[in-house]
């Protein structure tokens, strides 16, 4: 048999959360407040069942940041550092709340006590919303594709001519794009350059795999979409190869990064700078200096969070508080 089903509570350490719903309750004597405004809170007989009364403290301590309800035993491993701003914003919170609730307890008076009341559940549903609102997630970035790959990002078969998602785009230089496969024997089958798998294919000019083709600079070039997502949050991780080595990258012309191993082995890379909102272009440099096949394999992804856009229930939740204030401060003033 455990404590808990004994009732015992033996725990002596006090945790953030204790502490400031303790504070609470001695600025605001909280079960007197909850159940003065349950009175007059939304029934919920139709449509969606409205949040408790109960959930204005909760939505107060999810706002102003003090331990989370699941980490609130773990002392110093969690903290929250807040600024100087936050913390002055949080007095400012507290205060209001404090002095809305006392307003409650205080009235004597039925009409002033349920106009007190409208005030507080104004005030509540303003920082609820804060909370309430979903939070955005990482979301798979789904115009980003591999090489030699169809519109459904299935591999194509050997010699298919052009790529879907990717161009040569070397000054002076437009030859057809074909995926190329072990198929075509020398360079992939049996080597030297990475063998065939059901994730990408090697891109070249065509012919490059068989007859050769000049030295110079070839830019290979695709672009995705991260309209519908915060730029700022994107990432891009994957893996390319080239030949000849020594191959870069580029994002919205700015390099992002390491440069090429060769053809036989897969180089790493990772993407977290220069995006742009909306569309944005990404460049791999290939280097062709024997005279031989040259070509490009990439394989990636990439994840951004979705921009926010509240739930129209959390927009219906702050204009309702809007309006309340709203109609509270103009009561006053007349």
């Amino acid at each position: 048999m455990k404590q808990a089903d004994l009732g015992l509570n033996l725990t002596t350490k006090r945790t953030r959360k204790r502490e400031f719903l303790d504070e609470m309750n001695r600025v605001v004597p909280w079960a007197a407040l909850v159940e003065l405004v349950t009175a007059h809170a939304p029934e919920g007989k139709k449509g969606r069942p409205p949040f408790p009364v109960e959930t204005m403290r909760y939505g107060l301590q999810k706002f102003m940041g003090p331990a989370k309800p699941a980490t609130a035993g773990v002392g110093n491993l969690y903290k929250v550092e807040q600024s100087p701003r936050r913390n002055s914003a949080n007095s400012l919170i507290s205060k209001r709340f404090s002095r809305l609730a006392r307003d409650v307890l205080r009235s004597e008076n039925a009409t002033k006590r349920m106009d007190s009341v409208k005030k507080l559940l104004a005030f509540a549903a303003l920082i609820g919303a804060a909370w309430i609102a979903p939070t955005a997630h990482a979301a798979v970035i789904t115009t980003l594709f591999n090489t030699g790959v169809d519109a459904s990002g299935n591999v194509v078969a050997n010699a298919t001519p052009g790529d879907l998602h990717y161009s040569l785009v070397t000054p002076g230089l437009t030859p057809t794009i074909q995926a190329a496969t072990s198929a075509i024997g020398y360079p992939i089958a049996s080597g030297p350059w990475l063998a065939d798998n059901t994730t990408s294919r090697w891109i070249g000019p065509e012919g490059a795999q068989l007859s050769g083709v000049l030295n110079g600079k070839y830019i290979y070039q695709t672009t995705f979409n991260l309209t519908g997502f915060d730029h700022l949050t994107a990432v891009i991780n994957g893996q390319f190869a080239t030949d000849d080595a020594g191959g870069v990258i580029r994002l919205n012309g700015n390099p992002v990064g390491p440069a090429s191993l060769g053809f036989s082995t897969w180089q790493a890379f990772s993407i977290s700078t220069n995006f742009i909102a909306g569309l944005n272009t990404l460049q791999f440099e290939v280097i062709n200096s024997g005279g031989g096949p040259t070509g490009l394999r990439v394989e990636m992804t990439g994840e951004a969070r979705a921009s926010a856009v509240p739930e129209p229930a959390s927009l219906a939740l702050v204009a309702l508080g809007l309006i309340g204030a709203g109609l509270a401060s103009r009561r006053r003033i007349v």
